[in-house]
């Protein structure tokens, strides 16, 4: 059942192409700093970062022997955080592999959901997105919505066949290709913070970084290397970023800048998301989000 919904949702999407109102560059910079300005100052001030060095160009080798987050358990045990932290064990990384999701899974992907519908962040989205008429309004579509954007299994090869993705597996906690693939995704402060914390990620320093804001609200991006999976990974991430407000951006963006450069701007400072969609699934799914430090204005 909670299958056919998102396949019906993905539908609707794909319906309202060429229907939706115009969005400008400067009204999603204007409303990327309201959604901002309603961020919690609790995820800032209980993350510290050590971005220590920076990587050499050509060869990424391990630089920074210090732990590279110092999370506060008291912030990881927020209720926005316990709901994505439960769906870290949820996914087989090997995208070779069918997932198989499990009613109890199924359920933690709701609660998740629920957890972000009653965010002031992400009913601000929902309400943009359909006030421009991408998607309809409610808040039986807003549900249906999120979870055929994160949740909709899809085949990552499109010659596999089999339903082995989500937007949600592989941008926040990344994905093996199979076969000797490298690691792809894995975009997300929370979950490379406790994968380093149980000693399963190695981090190896940065290439660069920029403040969102300033100092008593901010938010940064970062190129980060380390290793992970038996994989040297280089990826970009917003650190800091609470939850709620990170889907927020990604799910903004993949539908008012699908497969572009989403300029945007938080805290007076400009910077973009990049999204890509996956269309050989018959109805367009999300492939991946991350943040991009610069801001391309051509």
């Amino acid at each position: 059942m909670a299958l056919a919904i998102a396949v019906l949702t993905i539908t609707l999407f794909v319906g309202c192409i060429g229907e939706h109102l115009t969005v400008s560059d400067s009204e999603l910079k204007k409303f990327a700093e309201v959604l901002f300005s309603r961020e919690h100052l609790d995820f800032q001030h209980s993350v510290k970062i050590d971005l220590q060095n920076r990587v050499p160009k050509k060869h990424y080798t391990d630089v920074s022997p210090e732990p590279f987050l110092s999370v506060s358990p008291t912030i990881l045990e927020t209720p926005m955080v316990t709901r994505i932290r439960e769906l870290f064990d949820n996914y087989d990384i090997d995208s070779s592999h069918a997932e198989h999701v499990t009613p109890e899974e199924q359920k933690e992907e709701e609660n998740f959901i629920d957890a972000l519908l009653a965010t002031d962040q992400i009913d601000r989205v929902m309400r943009f997105l359909s006030d421009h008429r991408f998607i309809e309004a409610g808040n039986q579509t807003y549900k249906e919505t999120l979870k055929a954007v994160w949740f909709f299994q899809y085949a990552r090869k499109q010659s596999s066949g089999l339903r082995t993705s989500s937007g949600f597996e592989h941008v926040f906690l990344g994905e093996l290709k199979g076969r000797g693939g490298g690691l792809i995704g894995m975009h997300n402060w929370i979950f490379i913070n406790a994968a380093e914390k149980a000693g399963k990620l190695n981090y190896f320093g940065y290439k660069s970084k920029k403040i969102l804001g300033c100092a008593s609200h901010k938010v940064i991006i970062a190129h980060v290397v380390y290793h992970y999976a038996g994989k040297v990974k280089l990826t970009s991430m917003f650190i800091g970023i609470s939850p709620e407000l990170e889907v927020s951006l990604y799910t903004l963006c993949y539908f008012v800048r699908p497969n572009k450069h989403c300029r945007l701007s938080m805290g007076g400072k400009k910077f973009g998301i990049q999204t890509y969609a996956m269309n050989h699934t018959g109805s367009p799914s999300l492939g991946t989000a991350y943040p991009v430090a610069a801001f391309i204005d051509a």
